[in-house]
């Protein structure tokens, strides 16, 4: 096993983050080659169909009129 850990880039958000010991190992172990590419955050949100870069979202709420009572019927 290798003791080196990585810094890698992560090519959705561009945060930096750790590609430990075990991690490499673990890679190894299944015979995949490489460096992930993604962090774990951005890897999740990719594996269940999200978007791959985080966008907040934004909730644009007005006052109520009374004019505005039947805009949502």
């Amino acid at each position: 096993m290798t003791d080196v850990v990585k810094i890698l880039i992560c090519v959705d958000c561009g945060e930096e983050f750790v590609f430990t010991a075990s991690a490499q190992q673990y890679f190894a172990d299944r015979g995949i080659t490489g460096d992930p590419k993604r962090c774990r955050n951005c890897y999740r949100r990719r594996d269940d169909g999200g978007l791959a870069v985080w966008e907040p979202k934004i909730l644009l709420v007005s006052p109520r009129h009374d004019s505005d009572q039947n805009f949502f019927c």
